[in-house]
């Protein structure tokens, strides 16, 4: 039998509604794989922006939010993404989830500071640099004569070399530099040597109202001029394990309790030195700003601190200066040295006038 045409017709119709059912079928399953893909990413995003609001409590959860920038940048590059596939629900709910991230990076926080100028120094401020000298710094020598030639006023050392430690105490290393020292003696396994330099007169203050506060807590009072300042040292226990997380934490919230009380009895500026172990999101960040001292590292035009080998973005911002209520950073920057695995931190800082 011979086909009309009429039939060939309707074969070739039904051949063509056979394959858009096909397409519209593979459209489907494509259409209903990047919908749940959508919705993966979001919540998963969703949990690691908001992670530093319950880092308090869950360990993994505050080691996550010391990371809380990138966070930020990845939810807003993951809601573009959304935005280009028409997925308008998914891009406004990632856009909030971004805003929710940062905000415990940029609260309290200067936007933008002058970079510190080593030629110079801006008049009536205070330079203040702190340094994570790394234990096993192999070049702790090197890297001290850079600090003392950084025309600095204070020096906070953290994690002082074993032969530095010595060669402060027993070989007069540093007499007839002009620095002035305060110490705070080790505890092996537990707390690593630290000193404070001064071109000015300095005393450590002794706390007697806290527990165990001759060995954690380092806080000294240093003549300026016309003025006095309190200079504290800060590096709680870094958080390499749940256990050390806990200890470090306990150990930063009695240092802020001492720093706080000390400051009310003297009524004069502080100014830390600190590496919480901990970026600006983290609980002992938080901690920090509740006491209402403030961060002096810029949001915008500087990067983090550690580990100083890795580039700038990828860096945590673990390292800093704070200052309290009657002093504020006017010029910071951070400068990498020989041998310690931390930026140094240096700021510039104005103390108010004091009567």
């Amino acid at each position: 039998m011979c086909m009309t045409s009429a039939d060939r017709n309707d074969s070739e119709m039904m051949s063509q509604r056979t394959k858009n059912q096909a397409s519209n079928q593979k459209r489907t399953v494509l259409t209903r794989v990047l919908i749940l893909l959508q919705l993966i990413a979001a919540s998963v995003l969703a949990l690691f922006c908001c992670s530093w609001v319950l880092s308090g409590q869950i360990y993994w959860l505050d080691i996550l939010s010391s990371q809380q920038l990138g966070i930020a940048w990845v939810t807003l590059l993951v809601s573009l993404i959304a935005i280009t596939l028409r997925a308008r629900k998914t891009s406004i709910t990632l856009i909030a989830f971004t805003l929710i991230s940062m905000y415990p990076v940029v609260s309290q926080r200067n936007w933008i500071l002058d970079t510190v100028q080593f030629n110079s120094k801006p008049s009536g401020t205070v330079r203040v640099v702190s340094s994570n000298q790394y234990s096993d710094n192999k070049h702790w020598d090197r890297d001290l004569k850079s600090l003392l030639k950084l025309n600095a006023d204070v020096i906070v050392l953290m994690e002082v070399h074993p032969e530095l430690n010595r060669g402060i105490l027993l070989r007069g290393l540093l007499d007839g530099s002009g620095w002035n020292w305060v110490k705070r003696d080790p505890v092996y396994g537990y707390l690593s040597p630290c000193f404070i330099l001064s071109r000015h007169p300095i005393e450590r203050i002794k706390i007697e109202t806290i527990e165990h506060a001759e060995r954690d807590i380092f806080i000294a009072k240093v003549q300026i001029g016309n003025k006095e300042i309190l200079v504290a040292e800060g590096h709680p226990h870094s958080p390499r394990s749940a256990e050390r997380w806990k200890l470090g934490n306990e150990v930063w919230s009695r240092s802020l309790q001492a720093f706080t009380l000390t400051q009310r009895e003297h009524g004069i500026p502080l100014v830390i030195g600190a590496d919480l172990n901990s970026g600006p999101a983290g609980m002992r960040a938080r901690m920090t700003k509740k006491t209402g001292l403030r961060s002096s590292k810029p949001i915008i035009g500087q990067w983090g601190s550690y580990p100083s080998a890795w580039p700038g973005l990828l860096r945590t911002h673990i390292d800093d200066i704070w200052v309290s209520p009657g002093a504020h950073a006017v010029s910071w920057t951070s400068i990498n040295t020989f041998g310690s695995d931390h930026r140094v931190i240096v700021a510039d800082i104005q103390v108010d006038d004091q009567n």
